[in-house]
């Protein structure tokens, strides 16, 4: 096994497309021709040339996580540490080998702790983020109409430079020595990888282990900013009992160039985000669940009910929206170890169903995709 240099952390995300700020009315529907104009005259975000001038002394050395020998995990947090403050655009791309179906693609424009972020869902429409402070607010287009949300967590660098898929393929592959790849400053080391070294979690949302890595490649500077990352890898999925490949390319550029502005939309999102209120029925074996005001919940979205104090929960997925003065019955279909299906009726109370019995405490909370609707609720017991 190659030695890996053990090194301290000193303190101290670019893209193609351009991510859209545009406001909008403040009314949730609209005709889909309506929303294809507004969207086409939308203007791009704000951006300005670098005026910063950077000077360089003596001669130029690795960022800590890079020596000689390679590559260990401390480059993850120096790449994070060294971006904290900075402005620049950021970019990752997740890409199903085997089926060539793109399971992640995300833009991020980033200045003054605040960020503006934009992808398209996979069965779904295009979404507008902004993150500051602890908000993050959305905006799906759904082509007629907008659904709103407010997301779990506010501005983050490490969501920006995604920790979950970034870190644990930084840790794991057999890397190379760096070799310098400019004559500038910044200087800028590649190093590759063609194998697994280090056994590690799978990356990403995937439940199992990174089992094998094809190749890796990486482009860091010597302020620590890593500019480009690529790796083709193999991970098994432990819910799915198979193994899957993939593709994975994160970019960052334009440092110090980019201006960011809170959008005008987020005074909506604000306004037609859904809150909702929740309790156990008399008999513990249904979570009611009441919208209380704001925009719709659609179709297809996810309502996951957590038991508190431990990792258990039961999902559920909305077969038609739910909107403001709606009430839908959630209950467990499955009695699993850790997640359990689950189903969610509109209206009244299922009467031909004896659900399993919800004994303990619970939270609850909706998803649309990979974004919250609201952040968790308690649901409230009978008294």
């Amino acid at each position: 096994m190659r030695r890996r240099a053990v090194l301290g952390i000193l303190g101290t995300v670019g893209t193609g497309g351009c991510l859209r700020l545009a406001g909008e009315t403040t009314t949730t529907r609209q005709s889909a021709t309506t929303a294809a104009s507004a969207r086409s005259a939308a203007p791009a975000t704000a951006t300005e040339p670098s005026t910063t001038t950077e000077e360089w002394s003596d001669e130029p050395s690795y960022p800590y996580g890079l020596a000689d020998d390679g590559v260990s995990p401390l480059l993850y947090d120096t790449c994070v540490q060294s971006l904290s403050g900075r402005a620049f655009r950021a970019r990752y791309t997740k890409v199903d080998a085997e089926r060539a179906t793109r399971k992640w693609d995300r833009t991020f424009a980033v200045a003054d702790r605040q960020a503006v972020a934009q992808w398209t869902r996979n069965q779904g429409g295009l979404v507008d983020m902004f993150r500051t402070g602890n908000e993050g607010l959305w905006r799906e287009d759904l082509g007629d109409a907008y659904t709103y949300g407010r997301d779990a967590g506010g501005f983050s660098m490490r969501e920006i430079v995604w920790d979950k898929e970034l870190e644990p393929l930084i840790s794991a592959p057999a890397w190379g020595s760096p070799e310098r790849t400019n004559d500038a400053r910044p200087a800028i080391w590649t190093v590759e990888a063609d194998g697994l070294e280090t056994p590690n979690v799978a990356p990403g949302y995937v439940e199992g282990e990174l089992r094998a890595v094809d190749s890796a490649s990486l482009r860091v500077d010597e302020t620590g900013v890593i500019r480009s990352f690529e790796a083709s890898y193999t991970v098994y999925d432990a819910n799915a009992d198979d193994t899957r490949s993939y593709t994975f390319r994160y970019l960052t550029r334009d440092l110090g160039s980019v201006a960011v502005s809170e959008p005008e939309w987020t005074a909506t999102a604000r306004q037609q985000r859904p809150t909702a209120s929740a309790s156990l029925t008399d008999d513990r074996r249904f979570v009611r669940l009441r919208v209380e005001s704001g925009g719709l919940i659609a179709t297809d979205s996810r309502i996951s009910v957590f038991e508190e104090g431990t990792d258990r929960k039961f999902v559920t997925h909305t077969q038609s929206s739910l909107e403001e003065g709606d009430v839908a019955y959630l209950y467990r279909t499955s009695d699993e170890d850790r997640v359990e299906q689950g189903t969610v009726v509109v209206g009244e109370r299922p009467s031909d169903v004896t659900p399993l019995a919800l004994d303990g405490e619970y939270s609850l909370s909706a998803f649309r995709k990979d974004t919250n609707y609201f952040p968790r609720i308690q649901v409230s017991a009978p008294e």
